[in-house]
C-alpha cells in the first residue's frame, strides 16, 4: 500500500523544514522536541506541521473537492447515488 510518510519528497521537505527550526533555535532539535513544535499553538507550541502528515489529508480533501467536476470529464468516474450528488453539490 502506498503511504505518504515514505515518499522521498515528503521525507526531504520535513528534514529540511528540521533544519530550518534548529537553525531558527540555534539548537539541534531531538525527536521529541520536534513532535512538541508540531503541537498546535493554542497548547502554546509552534504549530508546525509536517509535510508528511499531511499529505494524504490533503490529498483525499482535493480528490473529494472536485469529484463532480471529475464526473463531468468524459470518461469518468461511476455514476453518483443522488444523496451523494447533492451533498457534493451543495458544498
Amino acid at each position: 500500500m502506498f503511504s505518504f510518510s515514505r515518499c522521498s519528497w515528503a521525507q526531504r521537505f520535513d528534514d529540511l523544514l528540521r533544519s530550518a527550526l534548529s537553525s531558527v533555535a540555534n539548537n539541534t532539535l531531538s525527536d521529541l522536541q520536534l513532535r512538541h513544535a508540531s503541537l498546535p499553538i493554542k497548547f502554546g507550541d509552534l504549530g508546525i506541521r509536517r509535510v508528511s502528515s499531511l499529505a494524504l489529508p490533503a490529498f483525499l480533501a482535493s480528490a473529494v473537492g472536485t469529484f463532480v467536476l471529475q464526473d463531468e470529464i468524459p470518461g469518468g468516474s461511476q455514476p453518483l447515488s443522488d444523496s451523494l450528488a447533492e451533498s457534493l453539490k451543495s458544498r
